[in-house]
């Protein structure tokens, strides 16, 4: 199954943040998950790639909102 485009967008987030040249690039996800591009990659290598982005200083900024209390939705807590 293909990544959806949110989780490819974060790959590249991730690429850009460490700074990692297009061949670093490509010998992560090989060693990670037998590709050499984000195209065919699936969850599992989703996963595996950015345990390993984790591991080389990757921080995601993006933080989850505050969408407060709504009636007949939700609590953030749930």
């Amino acid at each position: 199954m293909e990544l959806y485009p949110g989780k490819k967008r974060l790959l590249q987030v991730a690429r850009r943040q460490l700074a990692l040249s297009d061949q670093q690039w490509r010998d992560l996800l090989e060693a990670e998950t037998g590709s050499r591009s984000t195209r065919d990659i699936d969850l599992t290598g989703f996963e595996a790639v950015m345990e390993r982005l984790k591991k080389l200083g990757f921080e995601s900024t993006h933080s989850s909102g505050d969408y407060g209390h709504r009636a007949g939705m939700a609590t953030p807590n749930q």
